[in-house]
């Protein structure tokens, strides 16, 4: 099993937002600064909603979960409740937040042109895939067969 440092830094000197997050999650539970505490998926719930109270946005959430998930598979292997489920919803939330906020040139900046000539649940489809993989999917060229 890992050992944890006390100051949060990976060896690389950057820091290990697995442990900060986990000493932020474990004084909001009241555990203190309690290294060996395990937590719940619960425990994370709650903490994730009252996060979102205080207006932190999907994004960020889906980075604590992450951060929370990666801690578990490192220090607390035998044991918890995965979070590979809340951090799929939060992935979710997280490109529907993002599409939402984005518009018309925005939009095609980062997905690419999408053939208006598709079925609409193609045209969106197309946009989330390539939403979430960050635009990656270079826009594909339309070509209809048999047209000169």
């Amino acid at each position: 099993m890992a050992t944890q440092n006390g100051g949060g830094m990976q060896q690389s000197g950057k820091p290990d937002w697995a442990l900060i997050w986990h000493k932020k999650l474990a004084k909001f539970h009241g555990a203190g600064a309690n290294a060996g505490w395990q937590f719940r998926q619960s425990d994370v719930i709650e903490f994730l909603i009252d996060r979102k109270k205080n207006g932190t946005p999907a994004w960020k959430r889906l980075k604590i979960a992450e951060a929370l998930w990666d801690y578990q598979k490192r220090f607390h292997r035998d044991g918890g409740e995965r979070l590979d489920r809340i951090v799929a919803q939060l992935r979710y939330k997280a490109s529907s937040e993002r599409q939402a906020e984005l518009s018309g040139p925005e939009m095609n900046e980062i997905v690419g042109q999408i053939d208006a000539t598709e079925p609409p649940v193609i045209q969106q489809m197309r946009r989330t895939m390539r939403l979430n993989t960050g635009g990656d999917e270079p826009p594909r060229s339309c070509s209809v067969v048999g047209a000169t």
